[in-house]
């Protein structure tokens, strides 16, 4: 298999990738377990994955790569979520407060 293209996705969208790849036929053992993780671990939907990631990079300006791992993992505390942004940018309690709203 040749990799046309390299983009950083949610796992919601990894999700949605491989249903429609079961779809269309078997997954082979690798994708099976992936989806099986995935099933398990994603939170919620693909849409509202990429809504949010977006959001977080326009709106709050997160690096893309940090709004994904947000995404992926849905911090419920400022805590969990100063400890996933890793761009040299400070954000304050309140800015944390703020993108926390956001995820909920």
């Amino acid at each position: 298999m040749k990799v046309i293209f390299y983009k950083d996705i949610t796992l919601a969208e990894a999700l949605e990738l491989l249903e429609k790849r079961a779809q269309e036929g078997e997954l082979n053992e690798n994708q099976k377990k992936m989806y099986d993780y995935l099933k398990k671990f994603t939170q919620i939907d693909a849409e509202k994955a990429k809504a949010l990631v977006e959001k977080l990079v326009t709106e709050y300006n997160v690096s893309r790569p940090d709004a994904i791992q947000i995404v992926n993992m849905m911090p419920s505390n400022i805590d969990e979520l100063r400890n996933l942004l890793q761009s040299e940018r400070y954000y304050s309690n309140e800015d944390l407060q703020k993108i926390l709203k956001v995820l909920k």
